[in-house]
Protein backbone atom coordinates (compact mmCIF):
# COMPACT_ATOMS: atom_id res chain seq x y z
CA UNK A 1 0.00 0.00 0.00
CA UNK A 2 3.03 2.43 0.89
CA UNK A 3 2.95 3.06 -3.08
CA UNK A 4 -0.55 3.84 -3.67
CA UNK A 5 -0.56 5.84 -0.70
CA UNK A 6 2.43 8.03 -1.32
CA UNK A 7 0.78 8.63 -4.71
CA UNK A 8 -2.21 9.95 -3.59
CA UNK A 9 -0.01 11.93 -1.23
CA UNK A 10 1.63 13.93 -4.04
CA UNK A 11 -1.78 14.45 -4.90
CA UNK A 12 -3.37 16.05 -2.14
CA UNK A 13 0.17 17.82 -1.79
CA UNK A 14 -0.28 19.11 -5.26
CA UNK A 15 -3.55 20.53 -4.10
CA UNK A 16 -2.68 22.54 -1.09
CA UNK A 17 0.03 24.03 -3.31
CA UNK A 18 -2.43 25.78 -5.06
CA UNK A 19 -4.99 26.25 -2.31
CA UNK A 20 -1.78 29.12 -1.40
CA UNK A 21 -2.22 30.47 -4.64
CA UNK A 22 1.10 28.73 -6.19
CA UNK A 23 1.01 28.37 -10.08
CA UNK A 24 -0.01 25.21 -11.88
CA UNK A 25 3.43 25.02 -13.23
CA UNK A 26 5.17 25.00 -9.40
CA UNK A 27 2.64 23.36 -7.63
CA UNK A 28 3.48 19.89 -10.48
CA UNK A 29 7.24 20.39 -9.56
CA UNK A 30 7.45 20.68 -5.87
CA UNK A 31 4.93 17.44 -6.24
CA UNK A 32 7.30 15.40 -8.02
CA UNK A 33 9.95 16.62 -6.26
CA UNK A 34 8.46 15.29 -2.97
CA UNK A 35 7.80 12.23 -4.77
CA UNK A 36 10.67 11.22 -6.01
CA UNK A 37 13.56 13.45 -4.47
CA UNK A 38 12.84 12.84 -0.66
CA UNK A 39 12.55 9.54 1.34
CA UNK A 40 9.43 9.83 0.72
CA UNK A 41 10.20 7.84 -2.44
CA UNK A 42 12.52 5.36 -0.23
CA UNK A 43 9.74 4.81 2.19
CA UNK A 44 6.66 3.95 -0.38
CA UNK A 45 8.19 0.96 -0.75
CA UNK A 46 8.44 -0.52 2.56
CA UNK A 47 5.53 -1.91 4.67
CA UNK A 48 5.97 0.26 6.93
CA UNK A 49 2.60 3.17 7.88
CA UNK A 50 3.87 6.29 7.52
CA UNK A 51 2.88 6.76 4.18
CA UNK A 52 -0.66 6.16 5.49
CA UNK A 53 -0.30 8.77 8.20
CA UNK A 54 1.10 11.32 5.51
CA UNK A 55 -1.83 10.87 3.54
CA UNK A 56 -4.56 11.17 6.20
CA UNK A 57 -2.71 14.38 7.75
CA UNK A 58 -2.01 16.04 4.28
CA UNK A 59 -5.69 15.31 3.50
CA UNK A 60 -6.60 16.96 7.02
CA UNK A 61 -4.75 20.02 6.46
CA UNK A 62 -5.99 20.26 3.22
CA UNK A 63 -9.57 20.34 4.63
CA UNK A 64 -8.33 22.65 7.11
CA UNK A 65 -7.25 25.11 4.59
CA UNK A 66 -10.84 25.00 2.46
CA UNK A 67 -12.11 25.82 6.02
CA UNK A 68 -9.85 28.82 6.79
CA UNK A 69 -10.98 29.94 3.25
CA UNK A 70 -14.71 29.12 2.60
CA UNK A 71 -15.46 29.36 6.28
CA UNK A 72 -17.60 26.82 6.51
CA UNK A 73 -17.72 24.33 9.23
CA UNK A 74 -18.18 20.81 7.57
CA UNK A 75 -14.88 21.48 6.18
CA UNK A 76 -12.96 21.11 9.50
CA UNK A 77 -15.57 17.77 10.30
CA UNK A 78 -13.60 16.39 7.59
CA UNK A 79 -10.42 17.68 8.56
CA UNK A 80 -11.16 16.38 12.06
CA UNK A 81 -11.63 12.36 10.99
CA UNK A 82 -8.94 12.94 8.25
CA UNK A 83 -6.84 13.79 11.54
CA UNK A 84 -8.26 10.53 13.56
CA UNK A 85 -7.97 8.84 11.11
CA UNK A 86 -3.88 9.82 10.86
CA UNK A 87 -3.89 9.34 14.78
CA UNK A 88 -5.53 5.18 14.74
CA UNK A 89 -2.52 5.07 11.59
CA UNK A 90 0.12 6.18 13.74
CA UNK A 91 -0.71 8.35 17.05
CA UNK A 92 2.39 10.64 16.29
CA UNK A 93 -0.44 12.48 14.47
CA UNK A 94 -0.94 14.13 17.40
CA UNK A 95 2.06 16.25 16.82
CA UNK A 96 -0.08 17.89 14.06
CA UNK A 97 -3.41 18.12 15.79
CA UNK A 98 -2.04 19.80 18.83
CA UNK A 99 -0.92 22.59 16.82
CA UNK A 100 -3.39 22.74 14.15
CA UNK A 101 -5.91 22.67 17.14
CA UNK A 102 -4.25 25.57 18.74
CA UNK A 103 -4.47 27.23 15.80
CA UNK A 104 -8.08 27.01 14.65
CA UNK A 105 -9.03 28.66 18.41
CA UNK A 106 -7.01 31.35 17.45
CA UNK A 107 -8.09 31.72 13.62
CA UNK A 108 -12.35 30.96 15.13
CA UNK A 109 -12.75 34.41 16.82
CA UNK A 110 -13.43 35.52 13.30
CA UNK A 111 -15.43 33.31 12.12
CA UNK A 112 -19.01 32.10 11.70
CA UNK A 113 -20.40 29.44 13.02
CA UNK A 114 -17.62 29.29 15.84
CA UNK A 115 -19.35 26.22 17.99
CA UNK A 116 -20.20 24.23 15.19
CA UNK A 117 -16.87 24.67 13.37
CA UNK A 118 -15.11 24.05 16.95
CA UNK A 119 -17.14 20.68 17.72
CA UNK A 120 -16.79 19.62 13.98
CA UNK A 121 -13.36 19.15 14.60
CA UNK A 122 -13.12 18.26 17.97
CA UNK A 123 -15.68 15.33 18.23
CA UNK A 124 -13.81 13.57 15.70
CA UNK A 125 -10.13 13.31 16.86
CA UNK A 126 -11.43 12.90 20.30
CA UNK A 127 -13.79 9.86 18.85
CA UNK A 128 -10.51 8.91 17.24
CA UNK A 129 -8.92 8.86 20.89
CA UNK A 130 -11.43 7.36 22.03
CA UNK A 131 -11.72 4.11 19.86
CA UNK A 132 -7.53 4.03 19.96
CA UNK A 133 -8.22 2.98 23.50
CA UNK A 134 -10.87 0.66 23.23
CA UNK A 135 -8.33 -1.11 21.23
CA UNK A 136 -6.33 -0.87 23.90
CA UNK A 137 -9.12 -2.53 26.18
CA UNK A 138 -9.99 -5.28 23.94
CA UNK A 139 -6.07 -5.81 23.18
CA UNK A 140 -4.54 -6.11 26.54
CA UNK A 141 -7.56 -5.54 29.18
CA UNK A 142 -7.09 -1.88 30.17
CA UNK A 143 -5.93 1.67 29.53
CA UNK A 144 -4.68 4.76 31.28
CA UNK A 145 -5.76 8.45 30.71
CA UNK A 146 -3.08 10.03 28.42
CA UNK A 147 -1.28 6.88 27.64
CA UNK A 148 -1.66 7.14 24.06
CA UNK A 149 -0.23 10.75 23.79
CA UNK A 150 2.25 9.49 26.15
CA UNK A 151 3.41 6.38 24.41
CA UNK A 152 3.18 8.83 21.32
CA UNK A 153 5.98 11.27 22.19
CA UNK A 154 8.29 8.87 23.92
CA UNK A 155 10.25 6.38 20.94
CA UNK A 156 13.64 7.62 22.75
CA UNK A 157 14.31 5.36 26.39
CA UNK A 158 15.84 8.85 28.19
CA UNK A 159 16.39 12.12 28.57
CA UNK A 160 19.19 12.76 26.55
CA UNK A 161 23.15 13.72 27.82
CA UNK A 162 23.50 15.58 25.04
CA UNK A 163 22.51 19.05 24.44
CA UNK A 164 19.52 18.96 22.26
CA UNK A 165 20.90 21.45 19.80
CA UNK A 166 23.85 19.27 19.18
CA UNK A 167 21.00 16.46 18.94
CA UNK A 168 18.84 18.66 16.20
CA UNK A 169 21.80 19.52 14.48
CA UNK A 170 22.93 15.46 14.20
CA UNK A 171 19.16 14.66 13.02
CA UNK A 172 19.30 17.04 9.71
CA UNK A 173 22.89 16.95 9.27
CA UNK A 174 24.12 14.22 10.42
CA UNK A 175 26.06 12.03 7.37
CA UNK A 176 24.52 8.91 8.46
CA UNK A 177 21.15 9.52 9.36
CA UNK A 178 20.15 13.85 8.58
CA UNK A 179 17.53 14.52 6.71
CA UNK A 180 19.23 17.48 4.64
CA UNK A 181 21.66 14.58 3.87
CA UNK A 182 18.89 12.17 2.45
CA UNK A 183 16.77 14.68 1.09
CA UNK A 184 19.07 17.59 0.28
CA UNK A 185 16.26 19.65 -1.95
CA UNK A 186 14.75 20.38 1.80
CA UNK A 187 17.87 22.40 2.66
CA UNK A 188 16.07 25.28 0.47
CA UNK A 189 13.64 25.46 3.03
CA UNK A 190 15.63 28.12 4.99
CA UNK A 191 14.89 30.54 2.01
CA UNK A 192 11.62 28.90 1.36
CA UNK A 193 10.35 29.86 5.05
CA UNK A 194 11.67 33.64 4.48
CA UNK A 195 9.40 33.64 1.66
CA UNK A 196 6.60 31.90 3.00
CA UNK A 197 6.23 34.41 6.02
CA UNK A 198 6.21 37.01 3.43
CA UNK A 199 2.98 35.90 2.14
CA UNK A 200 1.16 34.12 4.52
CA UNK A 201 2.55 35.00 8.35
CA UNK A 202 0.03 33.36 10.35
CA UNK A 203 0.44 29.48 8.72
CA UNK A 204 3.83 29.84 8.31
CA UNK A 205 3.96 30.23 11.53
CA UNK A 206 1.49 27.42 12.26
CA UNK A 207 3.98 25.45 9.91
CA UNK A 208 7.00 26.46 12.28
CA UNK A 209 5.44 25.81 15.42
CA UNK A 210 4.72 21.61 14.17
CA UNK A 211 8.03 21.46 13.10
CA UNK A 212 9.38 22.67 16.22
CA UNK A 213 7.23 20.09 17.99
CA UNK A 214 9.13 17.31 16.04
CA UNK A 215 12.54 18.50 17.16
CA UNK A 216 11.28 19.20 20.66
CA UNK A 217 9.73 15.78 21.07
CA UNK A 218 12.33 13.76 18.90
CA UNK A 219 15.97 16.00 19.68
CA UNK A 220 15.70 15.35 23.56
CA UNK A 221 16.30 11.47 23.66
CA UNK A 222 19.78 9.61 23.91
CA UNK A 223 18.24 6.81 21.99
CA UNK A 224 15.78 6.67 19.43
CA UNK A 225 14.41 3.56 17.80
CA UNK A 226 14.20 3.61 13.97
CA UNK A 227 17.40 6.24 14.21
CA UNK A 228 19.15 3.48 12.02
CA UNK A 229 16.20 3.98 9.02
CA UNK A 230 17.16 5.71 6.05
CA UNK A 231 17.31 8.83 7.20
CA UNK A 232 15.59 9.58 10.30
CA UNK A 233 12.15 8.16 9.44
CA UNK A 234 10.12 9.81 12.56
CA UNK A 235 10.98 12.80 10.79
CA UNK A 236 9.23 11.69 7.70
CA UNK A 237 5.53 13.14 7.90
CA UNK A 238 7.31 16.54 8.23
CA UNK A 239 8.89 16.04 4.48
CA UNK A 240 5.57 17.29 2.72
CA UNK A 241 5.10 20.55 4.68
CA UNK A 242 8.70 21.06 4.44
CA UNK A 243 7.90 21.01 0.89
CA UNK A 244 5.11 24.02 0.85
CA UNK A 245 7.54 27.13 1.93
CA UNK A 246 9.71 25.92 -1.13
CA UNK A 247 6.86 26.32 -3.37
CA UNK A 248 6.68 29.56 -2.20
CA UNK A 249 10.57 30.44 -3.53
CA UNK A 250 9.83 28.86 -6.59
CA UNK A 251 7.09 31.59 -7.22
CA UNK A 252 9.26 34.24 -5.71
CA UNK A 253 13.13 33.45 -6.61
CA UNK A 254 14.84 33.50 -9.81
CA UNK A 255 16.44 31.44 -12.24
CA UNK A 256 19.48 30.38 -9.85
CA UNK A 257 17.02 29.10 -7.61
CA UNK A 258 15.39 26.70 -9.86
CA UNK A 259 18.31 25.39 -11.32
CA UNK A 260 19.75 24.63 -7.79
CA UNK A 261 16.65 23.17 -6.90
CA UNK A 262 16.56 21.13 -9.70
CA UNK A 263 20.22 19.73 -9.07
CA UNK A 264 19.58 19.04 -5.44
CA UNK A 265 16.54 17.38 -6.47
CA UNK A 266 18.65 14.98 -9.48
CA UNK A 267 20.59 14.60 -5.97
CA UNK A 268 18.35 13.34 -3.86
CA UNK A 269 16.61 11.13 -6.75
CA UNK A 270 19.84 9.42 -7.16
CA UNK A 271 20.12 8.85 -3.10
CA UNK A 272 17.09 7.40 -2.63
CA UNK A 273 17.41 5.12 -5.75
CA UNK A 274 20.20 3.81 -4.08
CA UNK A 275 18.02 2.32 -1.38
CA UNK A 276 15.24 1.16 -3.84
CA UNK A 277 18.24 -1.09 -5.45
CA UNK A 278 19.24 -2.45 -2.37
CA UNK A 279 17.36 -5.90 -0.52
CA UNK A 280 16.61 -4.42 2.73
CA UNK A 281 14.05 -7.41 3.87
CA UNK A 282 11.29 -5.06 5.62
Amino acid sequence: YGPLFTALSVSILFLICRSFGISLKNSILVSFIYGFSTVAWAYSQTSLNSPVEIFFALLAYYFFRRWNINNSPRYLIVSGTCFGLAFLTRPDAVLFIIPVFFFILYLIKAKKEKIKSLLGFIIPTFSAYGIYHLIDIIRDGGWSVGSGVYNTVTYTSEISSNNVFMNTFGLFFSPGAGLFIFSPVLISIFIGFFDFYKKNKSECILLLGIVFIFIIDFARGDYWHGFNGWSVRYFLPLVPFLMIPIAFSLEKRGIFFKLTLVILGALGFFINLVYLLQDTHW
